[in-house]
């Protein structure tokens, strides 16, 4: 709803000129200096800036005479470009929903923006019909809206609250976002029931911290008297994080606090610890419906009504795990939920094709073990759900659960979820550092990498003729390379198709792909098409590849602080045979070279003839993680990759 306010812009304190004084940060309460910030000094490349994100987390008594957890936020941000408008006026408010009847409850939302023009205020305020509900997964919620009214030079702002029944979901804090803050403050108000580990990450230097005592009247709770324990941490001038290239998740490096319930002491002084020990963490999963008796349900119901009609005896044990897992891809479907426990029991399971991923897992455990194969479940956190805090045995950073299974010359890896998936390759969101193995009594862990090199190979066949040239093109594709490939081709073949023939160029003939459900082999794409030629006074000039992966260098920054990573360990081949016609000659030729560090290996080859060139060009990744000690060779060594590979060709006309 948009109208003018005489109340509101009295709100607007015109004599507060700068920001060096203290400014009052508080919801409807604006200065004159917010509406004069036109950019960001100290980042002048920043689409807006957080004008101050200030959050509280206390314990009130709640409905039922226990204590909830409160959580209290009001955000306000400076639009200063309109490439900042979609991402930062639509706001999302995640909750949790524990599937029995408790949840966490999200209220007084209230959003607007303002915007001041002519020594008028006008204010967009946000209607409550304009919030909606949305299920993120099995027992994640979030509440959305979008601030009306805004654009460049707008001020908007927004405040709720969540109410949580759910101890251990203390709510985390951010100080760091992809945009600079201002200021950022979190307050939390502890209670003598509940104590928490506190876990920081990222660089914390310019990190204030304050505790004390609550001063004024004392709570009470079940007749015992206390008065809070208050934390206040704050930050201000926050550089945006902007290194989110080749990482895993922004979540693993921004500036964050986190908490995780560590106890919990009753009324009567008897108390439980949540944070014990690894081992202790083991016991509970292995007692626990929805995973170890989950595990030893489905084997025992694999080993009566599914294993004898699968003809495993007499087999190997690769093939046995093969078709086990295979079994398991072909019957059922990810929900593409995530989560830990399984949600329904083994034969609902095989009634209703579909579950997350612990459900299809730890079936496929349970399978492998009525096999009399040796298989565990391993808890991982995945790449998006950020890293897992491997000196404290906290179940809320797992988030997904695989199988090991061992082999003759060690254990394999297995995820039944990706039916294109060869069977004994993970998902790629599944490469996140360590996974933690839970036995029946005993624990380890296993670290997360790629099993082989995923490879693109690519032949292509020039032909020149005038200022075009017609290009016959393979491509094989092996590995995680392949199984982006199948996806795309098998989810859209128009688009997939469409994704080949580039801008001028034309089609010339049918394309044709082979092995797109034959997961164990490479796939393979034929086509053939016509590409027009840059000419320049009578010299025609070509780029001697159909497509380059990378047509500059992707590590642009002067200095790294995290690690470079790729996810999964690359090879490309690149062979181009180059023709031209009788009345054409080449010009111009690239010149060999080639390279080999610790970090990768690159090689270009050119053999010139009578009537054509054959120039190949390889490169592998020797790494998929790089540390950021290494950071300015691999930029080096990726100078030289794009640069050569872009290098182009000469052809003229002979006289």
């Amino acid at each position: 709803m948009i109208r003018f306010s005489l109340l509101l812009s009295l709100l607007i304190l015109l004599q507060s000129a700068l920001f060096g004084q203290t400014p009052e940060r508080r919801y409807g309460k604006l200065s004159q200096a917010e509406f004069d910030l036109e950019y960001y000094e100290q980042d002048s490349t920043a689409a807006a800036v957080i004008l101050f994100d200030l959050g509280e987390s206390c314990f009130k008594i709640s409905s039922d005479g226990g204590l909830d957890l409160y959580f209290t936020r009001t955000t306000r941000i400076k639009i200063l470009d309109e490439s900042a408008i979609d991402d930062w006026s639509n706001v999302s408010i995640p909750y949790y929903v524990d599937g029995y009847n408790k949840t966490e409850k999200v209220s007084e939302i209230k959003a607007v923006s303002y915007n001041y023009e002519n020594a008028q205020l006008t204010t967009s305020e946000l209607e409550k019909e304009e919030i909606f509900d949305e299920q993120l997964s099995e027992r994640w919620h979030q509440k959305k809206f979008a601030i009306p009214g805004v654009k460049k030079g707008s001020i908007i702002e927004y405040t709720y609250q969540i109410n949580s029944p759910f101890k251990w979901n203390l709510k985390s804090w951010e100080f760091q976002s992809t945009i600079p803050a201002l200021y950022s403050e979190y307050t939390v108000k502890m209670t003598p029931f509940y104590e928490y580990i506190m876990l920081f990450q990222g660089q914390n230097e310019g990190l204030k911290k304050e505790s004390y005592v609550e001063k004024g009247l004392e709570n009470s709770f079940g007749g015992v008297k206390y008065r809070d324990m208050v934390y206040t941490y704050s930050s201000s001038d926050v550089a945006a994080f902007s290194d989110d290239d080749f990482i895993t998740s922004r979540e693993d490096y921004i500036q964050k606090i986190e908490f995780q319930l560590a106890k919990v002491t009753q009324l009567t002084g008897a108390s439980t610890e949540y944070v014990t020990t690894w081992q202790d963490m083991v016991d509970d999963f292995n007692k626990e419906d929805t995973f170890g008796k989950y595990i030893n349900s489905a084997e025992r119901y694999a080993a009566k009504n599914i294993l004898p009609e699968l003809n495993l005896n007499g087999l190997v044990r690769t093939k046995k795990i093969e078709i086990i897992t295979k079994y398991i891809k072909d019957q059922f479907r990810w929900n593409h939920y995530y989560g830990k426990y399984t949600t329904q029991r083994p034969r609902e399971l095989i009634s209703s094709k579909t579950g997350n991923d612990s459900d299809l897992n730890l079936f496929l455990i349970g399978m492998l073990r009525a096999a009399r194969l040796e298989s565990n479940p391993i808890l991982i956190s995945t790449r998006r759900h950020g890293k897992i805090y491997t000196q404290y045995p906290i179940t809320q950073k797992f988030n997904y659960v695989i199988a090991e299974v061992a082999v003759d010359n060690g254990v394999l890896l297995l995820d039944a979820t990706e039916p294109l998936l060869p069977y004994y390759l993970l998902p790629t969101r599944c490469f996140n550092d360590y996974g933690f193995i839970i036995k029946d009594d005993s624990h380890e862990w296993i670290g997360l990498s790629p099993l082989a090199t995923s490879q693109k190979l690519e032949a292509s066949t020039f032909k020149i003729s005038g200022n075009e040239t017609t290009m016959s093109v393979r491509e094989q594709l092996t590995g995680y390379d392949a199984w982006q490939a199948r996806q795309e081709y098998l989810d859209d073949p128009d688009a997939f198709n469409a994704s080949l023939i580039f801008e001028h160029e034309e089609l010339n003939g049918d394309i044709s792909v082979n092995n797109d459900d034959v997961l164990e082999a490479p796939f393979l794409v034929n086509y053939k098409k016509i590409r027009p030629i840059d000419s320049f006074e009578g010299d025609r000039y070509l780029v001697p590849f159909n497509k380059i992966e990378y047509a500059q260098n992707p590590l642009v920054k002067l200095k790294r602080k995290y690690p470079v990573d790729l996810v999964y360990t690359k090879k490309r081949v690149y062979t181009s045979t180059i023709g031209c016609d009788e009345n054409s000659k080449f010009k111009h030729l690239p010149e060999s070279t080639s390279f080999d560090d610790e970090l990768m290996t690159f090689s270009y080859n050119v053999q010139a003839f009578d009537t054509f060139v054959k120039i190949d060009a390889t490169f592998e990744f020797k790494k998929n993680i790089y540390q950021p000690e290494e950071y300015d060779q691999l930029k080096k060594d990726f100078d030289i990759l794009y640069k050569k590979l872009n290098e182009q060709i000469v052809v003229t006309t002979k006289k």
